[in-house]
């Protein structure tokens, strides 16, 4: 019945994608962690593209907020989101393998979600599982891909962002960042933190600690920039509105600023971009503002350049 399923799937790219590259696909092993807004159609991106094996990791259920993530349907609410995930994946490509990790991203089985794959997509949002995803992806040599706004909250971008962990020279590095400034977490957290990686045991409230001060400092600096009425990336909305809105929702307001097509496009952004790395493509920094009309390419140079303004945590240092 599938025996010719990868051909069908890729028929309509043949004039882009060659035997070889099918091959290369289909051999191919993405772990996605993160399997919201922007994780899903990632998932969708690459299960259409035929690739082989996918690891998929999140510790969510759907819920009815969740209108702007495309698996949520009124018939998936409660559901956890791996298994909708891979019931999805299965149902475009049942020769596909699928393992999933309904306990998301810990410092415990983050080897066993990343080691062997390809490329890892992070889509995750909470700042402890991202740190975990990059250690992996410096320990293992594998590259990741993270799609999200950027420029936030001052500019209205959207961007994929690759962390190619397979140069020599790219590493994983918190000497230099000040973490407390850019993250609003306590440094010894985040130290605290590795050091559990490091020996692949479970923490789960010193998690739920550094991923609360980071909600609350992302929190408080959006309500500054309302403040501020420098508003340009989060909304077209007068600063009034939103300051309502955000005195209306105080602990949930800073999630309210993503539509559906956003999630949608950074998701595709994400799958192409490892779609293009598994193929051994030339890949980039890349932002589109759907608002205005723009775009903006980076090289290497320039994108590590860019992250280490905003906030990022890797650094190019000698190995």
């Amino acid at each position: 019945m599938h025996r010719d399923l990868t051909s069908s799937l890729l028929q309509r790219q043949l004039l882009t994608l060659d035997a070889t590259d099918h091959r290369t696909l289909a051999q191919a092993t993405v772990a996605i962690a993160g399997l919201g807004g922007i994780g899903c159609p990632a998932m969708e991106v690459l299960a259409r593209n035929a690739v082989g094996a996918f690891v998929l990791a999140d510790i969510d259920c759907f819920d009815a907020t969740n209108a702007r993530q495309l698996y949520m349907t009124q018939a998936t609410i409660g559901l956890p989101k791996v298994a909708v995930s891979c019931e999805r994946l299965l149902a475009i490509n049942p020769r596909a393998s699928v393992r999933t990790f309904s306990d998301g991203i810990t410092p415990a089985n983050y080897a066993a979600v990343c080691l062997g794959a390809d490329v890892i997509c992070n889509q995750v949002d909470q700042l402890a599982a991202i740190m975990i995803l990059h250690y992996a992806g410096a320990r293992f040599r594998i590259p990741v891909v993270s799609a999200s706004r950027t420029c936030w909250p001052e500019r209205h971008f959207l961007g994929v962002k690759i962390y190619d962990y397979r140069d020599p020279d790219m590493q994983y590095d918190m000497r230099g960042i000040a973490i407390e400034q850019r993250w609003g977490v306590e440094p010894k957290l985040v130290e605290a933190l590795m050091d559990y990686v490091t020996r692949e045991q479970d923490c789960p409230e010193l998690v739920a600690e550094i991923n609360a001060q980071n909600t609350q400092f992302r929190a408080v600096r959006m309500l500054e920039a309302i403040q501020r009425q420098e508003t340009e990336g989060i909304s077209d909305k007068s600063p009034a509105y939103l300051h309502g809105v955000a005195h209306a929702h105080p602990e949930v307001f800073h999630k309210m600023a993503i539509a559906p097509e956003e999630a949608l496009v950074m998701g595709c952004l994400a799958g192409t971009a490892v779609k293009d790395i598994l193929l051994g493509r030339e890949t980039g920094h890349f932002e589109v503002n759907l608002y205005h009309g723009t775009a903006r390419i980076h090289d290497r140079t320039e994108a590590m350049a860019y992250h280490d303004m905003a906030c990022s945590a890797v650094k190019a240092v000698p190995a």
